[in-house]
């Protein structure tokens, strides 16, 4: 999952996005954002399309080369 967490830090940095707005936008604590984009929680397909929903991308890009 460290590579998933590396995109949304990406992603979101790239979007000039906080981790705090981020969180708040897919409806998920700002710690286990953390948690996800350090590679230290595996979240359920739901969370990451919450998430890339709020960074406007496709979910398939997280899992891209």
């Amino acid at each position: 999952m460290k590579k998933v967490g590396a995109v949304i830090i990406k992603q979101r940095e790239v979007r000039h996005v906080t981790q705090r707005k981020l969180a708040h936008d897919a409806k998920v604590s700002q710690f286990y954002l953390g948690t996800v984009e350090h590679g230290k929680a595996n979240p359920s397909l739901g969370l990451l399309k919450r998430i890339t929903d709020a960074l406007d991308i496709p979910v398939t890009s997280l899992f891209e080369d």
